[in-house]
């Protein structure tokens, strides 16, 4: 076996090759005695997968990965032992094709395999080169299929059929496409599998001799106009024929393309002259002529399709493409990874060469999607979208040419253009006419993006955006809006505690060395975080202030009860506040603001109603400086106040009466409760609550968060 693997890997150094040749032994030496469920030795298994990889050209490491990707998972070897004896590289791929180790007992069969898909493809984002293994040792596992039990082929079949056959696809990697496609089929239907396959071995020979011929007319047309290249003829496969027969509704003897042509050619400039010879020669059907050579595919697949009325009058399929452009279509993303060309840089370390970067740049969606911030059931929905997509390919008035999943909308083509393009998107024309933001984009479609400086992204548009990425950056803008209001929210309630403890916050905060032991305590980077957290209802604000105190140089102690200049004593009303210097003065407490007691304050006067009471944070005074009169909260008054509150969630049936069963369990009194769905399967519910100040509101934001499909609560202005 290892004989196998060693002339495969010719355009390795013999250096390489000893690394694989030990590699080898250490696997055969752990695998000793192991078998797999169809009798056969184990070690045959890491060596075809080994085999496949070096057909794809990979480097050692990838090779000796191959061959050890199972050792730690399945015998007693540590991971140490792999670092010590083939280096970190090595591990560092063996670790990404391992399944986790930690399954919960109450964790969904489904739950696991969607959770060790994260894993797997958060692995692959960070080496290209874990895909491979993967994908060859899928390729494997599906080759030696038929001894599992029925339920076990179904499983690994549709896993197949729905992740890695579309990743291979999505990577360009058609040869392994196209075997995982029709290895899975077999299991899937197997009813249709033996039809489509019986059917098309009735008539092969005949089909053959017809291919054969058309090519030697396509050859003589290369050999009359001096054009040099290659004519292969190839059957398609059978789950493409089950694809054509179910998309377009039609019986296995109404498909007439069952072989193609394929013609390889020396440069561009061939392809096109040699479509115009071909049309000469036979008439092409209309509708069937394809450039992906001009409007290259997702996967950077590039060629000329066309379709011809041959002899008979049997249509038969033509690609054109050049020698360079089969070898991506055949080896995708592999053709591509030089590490047999790395370069050093001055320290050592492996760099990629320029051109490889673009390929770099195309898997980062990978480690995006991984690590979206999704339960596992969404995960697996966005990925299956993110890589089985069929294409829609539409452009700006300008021409430029942009590939869209099909069922794309205008907000998918503007965060396509670009972020900021999405973020101020507030209207669209397709086809020079206005357009809503939810219509589906065709091929061909022209599309301009209307937007304004004014203008930001609606959680609505979760609910028909079609492109995960699109789905991610308009989460991210919105993360980013409800931590900033966090961050205003928290510095006024951290300032109103320091304020209670006769602490100025501008004078505590500005020196480092009281302000450094407290973001350590809490965890926090930087004081905009502590600000966050305390919004987000992460810590109290008063427990903070208290620790500002504790390690204050000079420690002061609060006052019984905050004294004015003036002996006078303050005169209150039922709102719970004092004012300076004024007597029976009315008072009432903003509605755009809700303040409550721990929260800092400033009265406003206004014309024939008083004083009105509004957070120092609100918007509506600060234009008004010579109006504001200082207030500020009695501490022995004994009232209830109004707070709103949004509750983000994810909606299900019974989530509006378990959050309104936990205010109820707090004995608070509700005044408002409404429910509205957000799209994208959220919802949020707005309350009103009456309570006795700041702190009673945190306690309930922090109850709240714990409800079931809760992931965010704030307090409205």
């Amino acid at each position: 076996m290892l004989d196998k693997i060693l002339e495969q890997t010719d355009y390795l150094s013999q250096r390489d090759k000893n690394k694989i040749q030990q590699a080898y032994a250490f696997s055969c030496q752990k695998h000793e005695g192991q078998k797999r469920v169809s009798g056969d030795p184990y070690i045959t298994h890491p060596v075809e997968v080994a085999l496949i990889l070096a057909e794809l050209r990979q480097d050692a490491d990838t090779l000796c990965a191959a061959l050890l990707h199972d050792v730690v998972e399945d015998t007693a070897t540590t991971e140490a032992e792999i670092e010590k004896l083939f280096g970190k590289e090595v591990l560092t791929l063996v670790k990404g094709v391992t399944k986790l180790t930690e399954i919960k007992i109450s964790q969904s069969r489904e739950e696991v395999q969607a959770e060790n898909t994260r894993k797997m493809f958060l692995a692959m984002a960070k080496d290209i080169r874990i895909v491979f293994i993967k994908l060859a040792d899928r390729l494997h596992n599906m080759r030696t299929l038929e001894p599992l039990p029925r339920n076990r082929q179904i499983d690994n079949a549709r896993e197949t059929m729905d992740i890695f056959a579309p990743l291979a696809h999505r990577l360009g990697l058609g040869l392994i496409k196209w075997e995982l496609e029709d290895l899975s089929f077999r299991y899937l239907e197997p009813e249709q599998f033996q039809m489509i396959r019986a059917k098309v071995a009735e008539k092969r020979q005949e089909r053959e001799d017809y291919i054969q011929d058309f090519c030697q007319r396509v050859e003589n047309v290369l050999k009359d106009n001096n054009i040099h290249g290659e004519v292969s003829g190839r059957a398609k496969h059978f789950y493409s024929i089950y694809r054509k027969m179910q998309t377009q509704h039609l019986e296995f003897e109404q498909i007439y393309d069952l072989s193609a042509v394929r013609v390889l050619v020396d440069s561009e400039r061939d392809c096109y002259g040699l479509l115009g010879l071909i049309h000469a020669q036979w008439k092409p059907i209309p509708g069937k002529i394809k450039d992906y050579i001009a409007m290259p595919k997702e996967n950077n697949y590039q060629s000329l399709h066309t379709t011809v009325i041959g002899q008979e009058g049997r249509q038969v399929e033509i690609q054109i493409r050049t020698f360079d452009m089969h070898h991506q279509a055949e080896y995708g993303i592999a053709a591509h990874w030089l590490y047999k060309q790395i370069d050093k840089s001055k320290t050592g370390k492996k760099r990629l060469k320029p051109k490889d970067m673009d390929y770099i740049d195309k898997m980062t969606w990978l480690r995006r999607l991984a690590e979206e911030k999704s339960d596992n059931a969404e995960f697996i929905a966005d990925l299956k979208t993110e890589i089985l997509f069929d294409e829609v390919y539409v452009s700006t008035p300008k021409g430029d040419i942009y590939s869209l999943c099909q069922g794309a909308t205008p907000v998918d083509f503007a965060y396509q253009v670009h972020t900021e393009v999405g973020n101020c998107c507030v209207g669209a024309k397709v086809n020079n006419k206005i357009a809503p933001l939810d219509a589906e984009l065709h091929n061909g479609d022209v599309v301009e993006i209307l937007t304004s400086k004014t203008a930001k992204p609606n959680s609505d548009w979760l609910a028909f955006v079609q492109n995960p990425r699109t789905k991610t950056k308009i989460k991210s803008w919105i993360a980013k809006q409800n931590k900033q209001a966090h961050l205003e929210t928290g510095k006024e309630m951290l300032a109103a505690a320091l304020k209670e403890l006769l602490l100025d916050a501008g004078d505590v905060l500005a020196q480092e060395k009281y302000l450094e032991p407290i973001l350590k305590r809490y965890n926090f980077q930087a004081l905009d975080d502590l600000y966050v957290g305390i919004g987000h209802g992460d810590v109290a604000s008063k427990a903070v202030a208290r620790t500002f105190q504790e390690n204050f140089k000079e420690k002061q102690q609060p006052a019984e009860e905050p004294k004015p200049i003036f002996e006078k004593p303050h005169k209150t009303n039922s709102a719970g506040v004092v004012v300076d210097g004024l007597d029976s003065v009315m008072i009432r407490l903003a509605n755009c603001c809700h303040p409550l007691p721990g929260d800092a304050i400033t009265g406003f006067v206004t014309m024939g109603y008083g004083i009105t009471v509004h957070r120092t944070s609100c918007k509506n005074i600060s234009k008004l400086a010579e109006r504001k009169i200082g207030v500020f909260w009695q501490t022995s008054a004994q009232n209830t106040y109004a707070a709103s509150l949004e509750v983000a969630g994810f909606d299900r049936v019974g989530i509006f009466k378990d959050i309104l069963n936990v205010v109820s369990d707090t004995g608070l009194n509700v005044q408002e409760a409404t429910a509205r769905k957000t799209g994208n399967g959220e919802c949020k519910i707005h309350l009103v609550i009456d309570v006795s100040g700041l702190d009673q509101l945190l306690h309930l934001m922090s109850v709240l968060k714990k409800v079931k499909d809760v992931y965010d609560v704030y307090r409205l202005n």
